[in-house]
């Protein structure tokens, strides 16, 4: 934890946080111009879609098919997601923090003609109502919720009460979504595990392609339990290297203890 955040894991002062507003870049999609938004607080990891990531993705994702994308933030993954499932399909995009909210809505009307992706105000749990996630600085830039870790461990320390949804709920919202579920995205800041356990039985019942976060203060015993999660479901799991080339180095027990930080791709067989 920052020694300047202390303070504030004592509930005083109360932040006062910064709203930064979005810029927009365009980078080049299957030849043609696309405007991307991202977002301009500092802290933020700017990403942008790539071809090669649209054409990874087009290898599990058909057009028509419907693609969730949890923890989706300002919407760099769930453009290349909605682009790959294609304008008869849709990503439905889920991420609770409002202050990057207004770009992932930027993204999703840069998309509409080319793919479609549907913004969630929300966060993903057992049951519909709200949750209070902490986040790591007072503008609110990444946060989520922590079970077994420690404050003083992950140092996230500014609260904000968020709303929370049941997956298969949100899903049935929409008409013959929950059966064209083929692929979920989770980066949910060391929360992903328990989101899994929350929406097991829709996987168990649609068995989706899964690409997951590890956090990198994830105990060692949560690390297994992830993969003990997907193989008791007839998963096989990959640590990816590339967005390019989702299947990396194949997981077992020992892989899942090596790499602090990874994303997981999970494939049903």
């Amino acid at each position: 934890m920052k020694l300047k955040n202390i303070p504030y894991l004592l509930g005083w002062p109360r932040p006062k946080p910064k709203r930064y507003p979005p810029a927009t870049m365009e980078v080049l999609i299957d030849g043609k111009p696309l405007d991307f938004a991202y977002w301009t607080h500092p802290a933020e990891n700017r990403r942008s879609p790539t071809q090669g990531e649209i054409d990874e993705l087009r290898k599990l994702i058909r057009p028509g098919d419907i693609c969730v994308d949890i923890g989706a933030k300002t919407g760099d993954t769930s453009v290349p997601l909605a682009l790959a499932a294609g304008p008869e399909g849709a990503c439905v995009a889920v991420d609770p923090n409002p202050f990057p909210f207004p770009v992932l809505e930027l993204n999703a009307r840069h998309v509409e003609g080319r793919g479609h992706i549907i913004p969630v105000q929300a966060a993903i749990a057992t049951e519909n109502g709200t949750m209070t996630f902490r986040y790591s600085d007072a503008d609110y830039c990444n946060g989520g919720l922590f079970p077994n870790i420690s404050t003083l461990n992950h140092g996230h320390v500014f609260p904000l009460e968020v709303s929370a949804r049941r997956l298969d709920s949100l899903l049935e919202e929409y008409p013959g979504y929950l059966e064209r579920l083929r692929y979920i995205k989770i980066d949910a800041e060391g929360y992903d595990f328990e989101i899994l356990k929350a929406i097991k039985g829709l996987i168990e019942e649609r068995r989706p392609f899964i690409r997951t976060e590890i956090f990198r203060r994830l105990p060692d015993e949560a690390r297994i339990g992830v993969f003990e999660f997907f193989s008791e479901l007839g998963y096989r799991t990959w640590r990816i290297e590339t967005l390019a080339n989702l299947r990396g180095q194949e997981l077992d027990r020992d892989e899942m203890l090596k790499k602090k930080s990874f994303d997981l791709f999970a494939e049903p067989v």
